[in-house]
């Protein structure tokens, strides 16, 4: 169990997996798989902005310090620390290599939940009379009466009348592109209803590791920006001399 830090968001926290429990936690489907995946790289990524923060923490508080000018206020500043930026940099390192693999290992859970839905609603063929399902739905002239019978069809469980509606261009059927991924949407939870509830939570999942992501670049950033300090390439030359 990942310990809970104030100083690292809580909502990167991998416990907050635990809403999408009861959605991807069914035995047996992609949903296992994705909630593996983004708690690994959660917890790896939580864990790694609190070493970065502690380690720069602990440095901030013994370094010896400089005092510069920030604007007209003499302000003391730590000097840069080699070891902490090389030590952050291997940290860096190893948690991203990690997180990219469950990153791929999430995309490619999410892909196979796309196929089964799109499988489910589109089926393994159209019908013959697509074409004449395209227009019949669009000489229906009043656009509420339009939607009215295309989410009928949905609500009756007609999927191939679905599925040549979503086949061709929405306004072959007299439908916005709006209207038409409305219309995709509910025909998932119709013919694909857990398959459809675990794509959208699979996809909230991998935004949350995309977001936590940045969270660590910024926390990594903070610590190697004093890499490159007047301070530290002074120190530098300095090592240069021999």
């Amino acid at each position: 169990m990942t310990d809970i830090r104030t100083d690292v968001p809580m909502d990167i926290h991998p416990g907050v997996l635990l809403e999408h429990q009861d959605t991807l936690g069914i035995p047996e489907t992609m949903g296992p798989a994705v909630l593996h995946s983004g708690h690994a790289a959660l917890s790896t990524i939580y864990e790694t902005i609190g070493k970065l923060n502690d380690a720069n923490a602990a440095w901030e508080a013994t370094a010896p310090k400089k005092v510069v000018m920030k604007g007209s206020v003499p302000t003391a500043t730590s000097l840069p620390s080699p070891e902490l930026i090389s030590a952050a940099e291997r940290a860096f390192a190893t948690s991203a290599k990690f997180v990219d693999t469950h990153v791929q290992g999430l995309n490619r859970s999410i892909g196979a939940i796309e196929t089964l839905v799109t499988n489910a609603v589109m089926g393994t063929s159209l019908t013959p009379l697509a074409a004449e399902i395209r227009s019949h739905v669009k000489s229906v002239k009043d656009s509420e009466a339009r939607l009215a019978f295309i989410h009928g069809l949905v609500h009756e469980g007609k999927q191939q009348d679905v599925a040549a509606i979503l086949a061709a261009p929405s306004y072959l059927s007299g439908l916005t592109d709006a209207q038409k991924e409305t219309l995709r949407e509910a025909a998932a939870h119709k013919f694909a209803p857990v398959a459809a509830k675990q794509l959208r939570a699979a996809r909230e999942v991998a935004s949350r590791v995309e977001r936590a992501s940045g969270i660590l670049i910024t926390a990594f950033s903070k610590v190697i920006a004093k890499r490159d300090t007047p301070a530290a390439k002074a120190t530098n030359a300095i090592k240069a001399l021999g």
